[in-house]
């Protein structure tokens, strides 16, 4: 099944010089902010369209 991951993270931990994914992670505010705003735009894209607007992607051949 295809999909698509967005979201917040890719920051560097500044002690261990990687990525942060273990506890004590954190994530910047900002980082939020701008997946939401796109969650949102998408959202109300989506659900402003006509049900004949809206169709499934299609899947790319293998």
């Amino acid at each position: 099944m295809p999909c698509i991951v967005y979201g917040p993270g890719g920051r560097l931990h500044p002690d261990a010089k990687g990525l942060m994914h273990a506890v004590g992670e954190h994530v910047h505010v900002d980082d939020l902010v701008t997946p939401a705003r796109v969650y949102l735009d998408a959202a109300l894209t989506v659900c402003s369209q006509s049900a004949a607007a809206r169709r499934p992607i299609e899947a790319a051949a293998a």
